[in-house]
């Protein structure tokens, strides 16, 4: 017979990062943005996306000259 656990906290996930994420996104504001080098453009565009649902945001990117910038829109 296998033995039941009663109150046993779920341990947070490990993959979240909370307030020493990579990136700002917790802490922008809308109209606020952040630019990343070309070569990480990749990485961001693939987090944006999880890190906007997670936070109920919205995000934007285009490339320019000096890299990829990241807008907050909503």
């Amino acid at each position: 017979m296998i033995a039941i656990d009663r109150n046993v906290p779920v341990p947070e996930r490990a993959g979240q990062r909370g307030p020493t994420e990579k990136y700002p996104w917790s802490q922008m504001e809308v109209g606020d943005s952040f630019v990343v080098g070309a070569e990480r453009a990749n990485t961001v565009r693939g987090c944006y996306v999880g890190a906007g649902k997670r936070l109920g945001r919205k995000f934007a990117t285009r490339m320019g000259s000096e890299g990829l910038r990241v807008w907050r829109i909503a």
